[in-house]
């Protein structure tokens, strides 16, 4: 476990193979290693909750809409009423590429707007998540200025290319409005330290379980 590394970086266990173990080995490598966050299924949000307890010091992240985003509005909203219920810290919401690249692409900022307001109404955080591979490249800079506007906290992208990690960290950083915050996942660090991401304006770095 020494390639996680604390304060900033959370683990996410979001296989569909992932077992009743792998979640509690997750949520022992957060505690061992003091991790930010650990982000989950809806699924697993109760009985994860119940053996953290209350005052636990890392984050409870349930992924809502996984893994393509596109549920309706209701059922993702749905979900995350009952994440929160069974004792879920925050909320990510999983874009739903198909409707940004289509017609229905103003859908977008009217799901995100529903999601924030009633996030913030219970004093909760709202993350939209979203694959960097699947948004097309001309549309990147409308896309993170429509989720800022609709009142995401922050938005968290996935990258796939742990190459060019750190130039398209400092790059999302530079597109996406400074009220909103940025997250990255990756499924390597790959000789970029977490220091130097957060350097280049990531302000938490999620890596898979198991790595």
């Amino acid at each position: 476990m020494s390639s996680y590394y604390p304060s900033i970086t959370e683990l996410a266990v979001l296989s569909p193979t992932a077992t009743v173990d792998a979640m509690y080995q997750a949520l022992h490598a957060v505690e061992e290693h003091k991790l930010a966050a650990l982000a989950v299924p809806p699924f697993w949000t109760k009985k994860l909750r119940r053996d953290m307890g209350q005052a636990h010091a890392a984050e409870l992240v349930a992924v809502v809409g996984s893994p393509y985003g596109y549920q309706r509005t209701e059922a993702k909203q749905l979900e995350a009423e009952l994440a929160l219920k069974d004792g879920a810290s925050a909320i990510e919401l999983t874009l739903n590429v198909s409707a940004w690249q289509s017609a229905s692409a103003g859908w977008i900022k009217i799901e995100t707007v529903k999601l924030a307001k009633y996030l913030h109404d219970q004093e909760k955080p709202l993350t939209v998540r979203l694959e960097l591979h699947q948004i097309a490249e001309p549309t990147l800079p409308k896309l993170l200025k429509t989720l800022s506007d609709a009142g995401a906290d922050y938005v968290k992208v996935l990258l796939n290319d742990a190459g060019t990690l750190l130039s398209a960290t400092t790059r999302l950083r530079e597109l996406l409005p400074q009220v909103t915050g940025l997250k990255i996942g990756t499924s390597t660090l790959s000789g970029v330290s977490p220091d130097t991401l957060e350097k280049a304006g990531a302000e938490r770095i999620e890596l898979p379980f198991p790595h």
